[in-house]
């Protein structure tokens, strides 16, 4: 073994190295900074190993959110590159692998500071060189290879990432067996490649071989075994398959809270994605529990300003919209956007997505124009980042067009559906499930201007691709047919209208459970269409069960009932679920809010029916008043 003195460079790099690997964050830091020095005292200024260490450095403040000083200290290791490109030596010259090891440092650089068209270059530029070396070392081309496979797998250039990554698979099986833990992260990485276009069958069979191989040959609580089970159980998650994924989750933050201990925080990232399932089962108790576990064991690992919180932050708002605890909802999305603008600057990308999430509760909340403004700086992110073509722009484009719709701007929102229809058919195919909900979402628009006829089509093309790139038992195919559903009822094909509610009703009952919220949803339109004051109740008892019984959704519920009720000349039942109803609605949003209108105009008409003028004239000018938008002194809530 070579002999080194105990404070030479490439000690204090492994040490630092070392600490890195244990968690020591801090003292990793100041290993590098003394390697960092020493390689000054020793080789100079510009030595390239200063470049690895900086990049090193670097990447250990971003990971604490320090993303301006990381972003100093690529720039310094940049810098130094750049100065080892310009003065080639003639041992190694402009074609010598050393050289291409240089370019491919300074590539990961330029990607890291998100100068994609210069990464790209220095990636190409390397991979050439490296290709025609006369010997070259494998982990060196694979690790080119690999580099701008990443690079254009995060700017949404998919089927150039899939082709090298495909040969970084190859190449890692030929030279180190189909069985290696290197094997199994090519895997991974063409799985994630795939998940991340909504491939889920094509990523689930590359996750379970990369499983495989982990469960093979490393230890049951590898941190690299969990990384799969976290993929796979992703995959399950996203095409609705919450069974098969919750023992995946579990076992997870079992390995990392053995493994890591009980305040790790990819323990809390794990902790986080079990909340998110949960979340989607409608199982809202047990997700608030392990979301503020998670954002409580980040604050104390990572700090209350770590740029990490945002995305539980975001996750609670979620949570706390579905619960009508509206004002905490915002208070989480303003809290999310505060932090990430503050570690990252108010144009990166990680921003837009806090902005698309709080322009969703406002639209949400019925917040059009507020909605509209955040969804315009998100797209303005998107596209200076990305380019107008991405896919991730297209998700601005669709939002920003729902802003509009919640206006009545129909003409003004068409356009920028069709330009995300048409992103994602260029970036993903006619055949892709989410070029499927861009049709969803045009034919919704089709379907407001009471444009049947062409709304009918587009949902059946959706239909068409859900079925056949998700299975016939996604909740997509029912959520599509609902929409159905609904087109058919609003054309009198009661009939139709029936039989596709039902269909919905089959798949959600199968994948969420007989008392999801979902499930009651599809109840009421089903309901509505019979009368039926058996399903009216069981929508009721399911939305009381999972939101508690002061929630918008039942005082929904109750609405429902009443207009049954009224049907059937019950008129004590009736004006008690109206009462009900509009107390509801006035705790959860005030007694001016203009979803009252409905449930008062309704009450004020039953009460007009059975001689009761005055009260049901003075309901009438609640009415009126929140119409023109000036709440009457006059009149008052229900007592």
């Amino acid at each position: 073994m070579e002999n080194r003195k105990p404070q030479a460079p490439e000690d204090l790099e492994d040490l630092a190295i070392s600490c890195w690997d244990e968690g020591d964050l801090e003292q990793a830091k100041r290993y590098l900074k003394r390697a960092i020095a020493a390689r000054n005292r020793t080789y100079g200024p510009t030595d390239p190993g200063s470049a690895i260490c900086l990049n090193n450095l670097a990447a250990l403040y971003g990971q604490q959110g320090k993303h301006s000083k990381a972003e100093e200290l690529w720039r310094r290791a940049e810098n130094i590159l750049e100065q080892t490109l310009a003065l080639p030596t003639k041992a190694t010259g402009t074609q010598h692998p050393d050289a291409a090891m240089t370019l491919n440092l300074l590539g990961s650089i330029c990607h890291n500071l998100g100068d994609y068209a210069k990464a790209t270059t220095m990636y190409e530029r390397a991979l050439e060189i490296l290709e025609h070396a006369e010997k070259v070392e494998h982990d060196s081309l694979i690790a080119c290879l690999h580099n701008l496979a990443s690079l254009h797998h995060g700017h949404g250039a998919y089927r150039e990432a899939e082709t090298l990554y495909k040969r970084v698979l190859k190449m890692v099986e030929r030279v180190r067996g189909t069985k290696h833990p290197d094997v199994a992260t090519a895997h991974s990485h063409l799985a994630r490649l795939f998940y991340d276009q909504g491939h889920y069958n094509h990523a689930q069979s590359f996750f379970k071989r990369a499983l495989e191989i982990r469960e093979e040959i490393l230890d049951p609580e590898d941190q690299d075994l969990a990384v799969s089970l976290e993929g796979l159980a992703g995959c399950y998650a996203n095409q609705g398959h919450y069974p098969e994924a919750e023992p995946l989750y579990k076992r997870v933050v079992a390995i990392r809270r053995r493994v890591l201990g009980p305040e790790h925080p990819d323990l809390a990232k794990s902790l986080n994605d079990l909340g998110w399932l949960c979340w989607n089962g409608g199982r809202y108790p047990e997700a608030e529990r392990l979301y503020t576990e998670a954002l409580a064991m980040k604050v104390k690992t990572l700090g209350s300003e770590h740029p990490d919180l945002a995305m539980t932050h975001n996750n609670l708002a979620a949570l706390y919209y579905d619960l009508a605890r509206y004002d905490e909802a915002e208070q989480c999305c303003l809290r999310a956007l505060e932090i990430r603008e503050l570690a990252l600057g108010p144009e990166h990308l990680d921003v837009a997505m806090v902005l698309n999430n709080l322009g969703g509760l406002y639209s949400n909340l019925g917040r059009a124009a507020d909605a509209e403004t955040l969804h315009e700086r998100a797209l303005a992110i998107r596209e200076k980042a990305l380019g107008p073509d991405h896919p991730v722009v297209s998700i601005s484009l669709e939002n920003l067009a729902v802003a509009y719709l919640d206006q009545g701007r129909f003409e003004e929102a068409k356009p920028l559906f069709l330009r995300a229809l048409n992103i994602r058919e260029k970036a993903l195919g006619s055949t892709h499930p989410h070029f499927g909900e861009s049709l969803r979402s045009l034919a919704h628009l089709l379907h407001q201007q009471e444009l049947y006829a062409e709304a009918e089509t587009l949902y059946q093309r959706a239909l068409a691709i859900a079925k056949s790139a998700l299975g016939t038992e996604h909740l997509e195919v029912a959520r599509i047919l609902n929409s159905l559903a609904q087109l058919c009822n609003d054309e009198g094909r009661y009939g139709g209208s029936k039989q596709l509610y039902q269909e919905a009703l089959e798949i959600l009952e199968r994948n969420l459970g007989p008392d999801h919220p979902d499930v009651a949803n599809c109840l009421t339109g089903l309901a509505q269409l019979e009368k039926s004051e058996e399903l009216f109740e069981r929508a009721l008892a399911i939305r009381e069960k999972a939101f508690g019984k002061d929630h918008l959704s039942v005082a929904s519920s109750l609405i429902s009932l009443a207009y049954l009720y009224d049907d059937q000349g019950r008129i004590d039942e009736a004006e008690s679920c109206y009462q009900r109803s509009i107390r509801i609605y006035e705790d959860v949003l005030g007694n001016y809010h203009e979803d009252l209108l409905q449930p008062l105009e309704n009450y004020a008409g039953l009460l007009g029916q059975i001689g009761r003028s005055l009260e049901a004239d003075q309901l009438e000018a609640r009415a009126d008043a929140i119409r023109d938008g000036l709440p009457d002194p006059d009149t008052s809530t229900l007592h």
